[in-house]
């Protein structure tokens, strides 16, 4: 498709830059951090009120496999799958050999290589990277018809009215607005609505969806707006106190949002 090869180009990349590292796709430590805080929590939340006692899960866009890493220590009894569109990514997923998982190379867009249902499914910054929403909306198709009725699809994805109040803020301190990545297509609150549509129920989660609000606005208005020339721009002491010392989810400044979807039972 449209802008395949670009996307390929650009996760090689950070393939053979990054390796197995838990950066990989993500330069800030608090944001994955916080990622797998909102995935671990929300699985087990789910886990403690379900009898299932052998679940199963999808991470679409597993790229180098941290998260499926993450889960499988925090839930060696989940049976894993991940589904990966970088070879060079695949590759290193693979030859991680997590206990009870395995991860194929495919499309989201396409029909996936096995015809299984799971009990969850989650994307960590994957639809973003489909670069318009006619085909965010064959991966949302593709999602709801693998997902068991009953089950829960959860993403951690970036949303453009969100980016919006956040260079808003920006501007009020004469900031330059932070663009969006070109490898990147944010989806909107209108694309949720054509979510609903397809039949998921969006439901509250454990976590916010503005978790993450607090940690823009001190790193991506606040810090920048008051820090002096060449001094430095990340992993500040700066963001590490305002983190520490304000409440997570102030206000709808992150891109970055973590929300909870279910498919009915009937």
């Amino acid at each position: 498709m449209v802008n395949d090869t670009y996307i390929k180009n650009h996760y090689k990349r950070i393939a053979e830059s990054y390796g197995e590292n838990g950066l990989s796709t993500i330069k800030d430590q608090v944001i994955r951090d916080a990622e797998m805080i909102f995935f671990v929590d929300q699985i087990k939340d789910i886990l403690n009120q379900s009898k299932n006692e052998n679940p199963t899960l999808l991470d679409i866009g597993c790229g180098n496999g941290f998260l499926l890493k993450t889960i499988s220590e925090n839930f060696p009894s989940i049976k894993l799958t991940g589904l990966e569109f970088t070879p060079e990514l695949f590759t290193i997923a693979q030859e991680r050999k997590l206990p009870n998982c395995v991860v194929y190379n495919g499309d989201a867009r396409e029909p996936l290589p096995f015809e299984e249902q799971f009990d969850l499914i989650v994307t960590e910054r994957t639809i973003i990277n489909l670069l318009s929403w006619k085909q965010q909306a064959l991966a949302f198709q593709n999602i709801y018809k693998h997902l068991r009725p009953g089950g829960f699809y959860l993403m951690s994805e970036s949303f453009k009215e969100s980016w919006t109040l956040m260079n808003m803020a920006r501007k009020e301190f004469l900031l330059d607005e932070i663009p969006i990545s070109k490898h990147n297509v944010y989806l909107s609150e209108s694309g949720i609505k054509s979510m609903k549509k397809i039949g998921f129920e969006e439901i509250q989660g454990v976590h916010p969806s503005n978790y993450l609000s607090t940690h823009f606005y001190v790193t991506r208005v606040l810090h920048p707006a008051i820090r002096p020339d060449g001094a430095k721009v990340t992993h500040t002491q700066f963001a590490k106190f305002f983190n520490q010392a304000l409440p997570v989810g102030i206000g709808n400044y992150s891109p970055i949002q973590f929300r909870v979807f279910q498919k009915p039972l009937s």
